[in-house]
């Protein structure tokens, strides 16, 4: 909401509003009339050198003239009058929205160079950020801000990734991993957290994972394998409370067939996401 000024100050605004557009009449009507003056010759190209140099003089006369005129009507008016200073902003209320949603570090497993697990022409780095993009779309419809260590199929080291989640202020790292097996029969979905020297936040963590276990279940209605306790470096390094997803065997005949069906990578990424957002606001 803006609070205006008084009446009697907004009519005296137009008045000094009205006597510049005079200066500046003014001003422009003499430079009017010093065009005007040259001769009609001088705006047209001549053979001989003198009447060359002759236009290119008052050419130059003309750019100072015109200079001159505006430094001595319109700068001494709009600096010498304190009322045409700048205003500050204390007039004005300014609804400032409250804090904004949490900031969540999404990790894509892999990418690049490193596949991770592969199945013939199936790959994992292509699952993670497929799922991880999904994810983010989720999240950002909830109102939650959202980095990515990756966003394309590129190699990012790992010290890279715990590096980017560090530098910020997040609430919380997640990465997002699809499983292998030398057991086809080996399925289900399973979570890691890393139960270090922080107790606090290996509580935190833990406590995500058991939340964001649970939507994914019921959004998938896969076989759940727990939360577990890991060493993996993303989640060990980082310093915030940090999750490593296992969305599934992709050397499970079934599951694999799950995975290559997008809509049930939407399901992973929508139980995910709700998860987080049943853990933030616990």
């Amino acid at each position: 909401m803006v609070y205006c000024g008084r009446l009697e100050n907004v009519n005296l605004g137009c008045v000094k509003a009205s006597r510049l557009r005079d200066r500046k009449a003014s001003c422009i009507s003499l430079i009017q009339r010093g065009l005007r003056s040259r001769s009609p010759e001088s705006f047209h190209a001549s053979r001989n050198s003198h009447f060359q140099a002759d236009r290119s003089i008052n050419s130059t006369l003309m750019r100072k003239l015109l200079f001159f005129a505006c430094l001595l009507f319109v700068v001494p008016l709009m600096g010498s009058d304190a009322s045409y200073a700048y205003k500050p902003l204390r007039t004005y209320k300014i609804s400032v929205p409250q804090h904004a949603k949490p900031l969540i570090i999404l990790d894509a497993g892999h990418g690049g160079t490193d596949e991770g697990a592969k199945i013939h022409y199936f790959m994992e780095k292509k699952l993670t950020l497929m799922t991880t993009l999904l994810l983010r779309k989720y999240l950002n419809e909830m109102g939650y801000r959202v980095i990515m260590t990756r966003s394309k199929d590129v190699f990012i080291p790992l010290h890279r990734r715990v590096s980017i989640a560090n530098k910020t202020k997040a609430m919380l790292f997640v990465s997002m991993h699809f499983n292998s097996s030398p057991s086809p029969e080996a399925h289900g979905i399973e979570i890691f957290y890393h139960s270090g020297n922080d107790r606090k936040r290996a509580q935190q963590s833990k406590e995500a994972g058991n939340l964001v276990l649970k939507d994914l279940i019921a959004q998938t209605h896969a076989h759940s394998r727990g939360v577990k306790n890991g060493n993996f470096h993303v989640i060990r390094e980082t310093t915030m409370p940090a999750i490593l997803v296992e969305g599934g065997f992709m050397t499970n005949i079934i599951e694999r067939s799950n995975l290559r069906d997008k809509k049930y990578l939407e399901q992973i990424a929508k139980g995910v996401a709700l998860g987080i957002d049943k853990y933030l606001k616990n």
